[in-house]
């Protein structure tokens, strides 16, 4: 009599034990399919780190300037931009050399601070806080000391092993 009640008892068991496991898996891959799980900024501190660093350097060689060194300013920003943000770099540039020699301008941007919202495969998304600091000395007027704070949403692309800027949108 204890044989036949361990037949269904196992078997019992055994549907169990396979519903669970096929729940387990699918929770599993629910889990894994997630935007926070595919996000690599959440779970890499390495990488998430190297991303803010690349790209607050970055945004700091696109909005620096002096109007004594512009070839040289405009070699620092184009190395580490992408082809993708190149058309806005060339308005804002074109913009810089038509009027920063005039105003005897220079313009030192830095991000005071950057979090990386985002990084899936080889695009990060970065928001950075910037300050500039500028000094016009047009030789008819007084030197003038301005300064500006401002956000921007940085998308970055990794690059050979780099990130450069693909985007910018101000905040």
């Amino acid at each position: 009599m204890v044989r036949r009640r361990a037949v269904p008892l196992l078997a019992v068991a055994a549907v169990v034990l396979a519903t669970v496991a096929v729940v387990a898996g699918i929770r599993d891959t629910q889990l894994r399919s997630t935007p926070a799980a595919t996000n690599t900024a959440l779970v890499d501190v390495g990488a998430t780190a190297e991303a803010a660093g690349q790209l607050s350097d970055a945004v700091e060689a696109v909005y620096s300037f002096d109007f004594a060194r512009l070839d040289e300013n405009e070699r620092a920003a184009r190395d580490v931009i992408t082809p993708e943000f190149a058309a806005q770099f060339d308005r804002l540039f074109g913009e810089v050399r038509a009027l920063a020699p005039q105003q005897q301008a220079v313009v030192s941007a830095t991000v005071t601070h950057s979090a990386v919202k985002e990084i899936t495969g080889d695009r990060a998304v970065v928001v950075a806080f910037v300050d500039q600091q500028a000094t016009r000395a047009a030789p008819d007027a007084q030197a003038q000391q301005l300064a500006a704070a401002g956000r921007l949403t940085v998308t970055g692309e990794r690059v050979d092993g780099r990130w450069k800027i693909a985007a910018v949108t101000p905040l």
